[in-house]
C-alpha cells in the first residue's frame, strides 16, 4: 500500500517486520510496519529514519474474546453446511464487529508507534495537532483509522520529509494519492482564471505554481495569453502539456541566475 502525506513523499504500509519486506519493490521514501500483537516477530529495529512502528499494546480480555469467537466461527464455518454455516458467518461477523468498535473506540491509547527509539501512543504523537482538520473532515464526519495513520506517521516523519526534499512545500490538510488529482486540477483551473476553490491545499498549489511562472522566462506569457484565448483552461493545458515540475525547485533555479 503506497501512502502519499502532505510533504509529498511516498512510501509503503507493510503488515509486518522489515525481515518480512519484500526485497523486489522499489525503494521508498518511508515504510510504516504493522507488527502483529500475536505470536510477535523477533527482528532489529535499527533507529533507521524512514522507518515507523505501529504496534497493538497489551489487548485487553475483550478484546481477545472476540478475536477468539472470530476465530471459531470461521473454523467451524469452513466445515459446516447449509443453514449451520449461515450461523457460524453471522456470529464470525457479529465477533468482527465487535472488534472493530473495541478498536475505533480504543485505538489513541491502545496502539504504539516508535520511530528511533522514541516509542508513544497515537494519542501523545498528535497532541496539539487537529486530525480533523488535517484529514479535512466536516462536522459530522468520523475520522478513519487509516487518516490517522497516515497523519501521524507524516508527524513522525517530519525531519526525514525536510532532509530529503527541504524545498517541497508542506501543506495544511493532508494529501494522498486519492486526492492528489482533483487538488492539482482545482489549483490548475484557478491558475487558468476559473473560480479560485477554498480548498487550503489546492489555494497552496495555486499560489506555488502562479509564482513560478511569473518568474520562469518563457511562460511569462502564459497567464497573458489565457486572459485573452477566452478559454482558459484548454489554454493552459495546451501550453503546458505534460511538462512536470516543482515550483520552488524552479524558483530557486531562477534565483541563482
Amino acid at each position: 500500500m503506497t501512502v502519499l502525506h502532505s510533504h509529498g513523499a511516498t512510501g509503503y504500509l507493510f503488515f509486518g517486520a522489515p525481515n518480512d519486506r519484500p526485497t523486489a519493490q522499489p525503494e521508498r521514501d518511508f515504510y510504516i510496519y504493522f507488527i502483529q500483537p500475536f505470536d510477535k516477530p523477533k527482528f532489529s529495529d535499527n533507529n533507521l529514519a524512514d522507518e515507523v512502528f505501529f504496534r497493538l499494546k497489551s489487548p485487553d480480555e475483550d478484546y481477545k474474546r472476540y478475536l477468539s469467537q472470530y476465530a471459531a466461527a470461521l473454523d467451524l464455518a469452513s466445515t459446516a453446511s447449509g443453514g449451520a454455516k449461515a450461523i457460524y458467518l453471522s456470529k464470525a461477523q457479529d465477533s468482527l464487529r465487535s472488534m472493530s468498535k473495541w478498536l475505533q473506540e480504543k485505538q489513541m491509547t491502545a496502539f504504539e508507534v516508535t520511530y528511533q527509539g522514541k516509542t508513544k501512543t497515537l494519542q501523545d504523537w498528535s497532541k496539539g495537532v487537529s486530525l480533523r482538520d488535517r484529514a479535512r473532515l466536516g462536522p459530522d464526519e468520523r475520522i478513519n483509522f487509516r487518516d490517522v495513520v497516515n497523519i501521524v506517521s507524516g508527524l513522525a516523519l517530519g525531519q526525514r520529509f525536510a532532509d530529503i526534499s527541504p524545498e517541497y512545500p508542506t501543506f495544511s490538510v493532508l494529501v494522498t494519492e486519492a486526492n492528489r488529482k482533483q487538488l492539482v486540477g482545482n489549483a490548475l483551473r484557478a491558475l487558468a482564471g476559473g473560480t479560485r476553490t477554498k480548498d487550503a491545499a489546492a489555494t497552496r498549489i495555486t499560489s506555488l505554481m502562479l509564482g513560478s511562472l511569473r518568474r520562469t522566462p518563457g511562460c511569462r506569457t502564459i497567464i497573458q495569453d489565457l486572459a485573452i484565448t477566452g478559454n482558459a483552461w484548454r489554454g493552459l493545458r495546451g501550453k503546458l502539456g505534460g511538462v512536470r515540475y516543482t515550483a520552488l525547485r524552479e524558483q530557486r533555479r531562477l534565483d541563482q541566475r
